[in-house]
């Protein structure tokens, strides 16, 4: 019985989370509250290269952690904008179940962007279910396989309209 109570857990108040979104909010904010120039690097940067639209382009393509870990990299890719719609609808693309986050504005310093990056690879990370290894976030991973399998039936259900318009 103790076994059960453990795979059933509430998706939606997990408290093993809190901790990791406090920890991206004091982040996010710690950020906000220096005023510290950033200190532009003296080493050669292979993205500065490139034009602006494909530094942009290249980060359409990444998943969200990797943005941010290209970002606290990269100078040049640190100081290329991303578009405030579509960085949020990669937050939302990328991380649908995890969202708490969607509201925290995740660019900041290099600094900032590598720990968020770290910090939002070991989310993704515990909110999968593993053979292998039991270090996972139960609520998290239970929210996350419910998500996908709410996805699954959505796009069956959209198949199955679109089939019926066809008649």
């Amino acid at each position: 019985m103790i076994v059960l109570q453990l795979l059933v857990t509430n998706p939606v108040e997990i408290s093993p989370l809190t901790k990791y979104l406090d920890e991206i909010r004091d982040i996010a904010n710690s950020e906000k509250d220096t005023s510290e120039p950033q200190e532009v690097p003296q080493s050669f940067d292979i993205f500065n290269t490139l034009p602006y639209e494909l530094r942009q382009q290249i980060f359409s393509l990444l998943p969200l952690s990797s943005v941010l870990a290209l970002r606290a990299a990269s100078w040049s890719m640190h100081t290329t904008q991303l578009p405030e719609k579509s960085w949020k609808a990669r937050l939302e693309y990328d991380l649908p179940w995890l969202w708490e986050v969607h509201g925290i504005d995740l660019t900041g310093s290099q600094k900032l962007e590598a720990r968020l990056s770290k910090t939002i690879v070991e989310l993704e990370g515990k909110s999968q279910y593993r053979s292998d290894k039991v270090d996972y976030i139960p609520g998290l991973a239970n929210r996350r396989r419910i998500w996908m399998v709410c996805e699954d039936i959505k796009d069956m259900y959209h198949e199955t309209l679109a089939e019926r318009a066809k008649i």
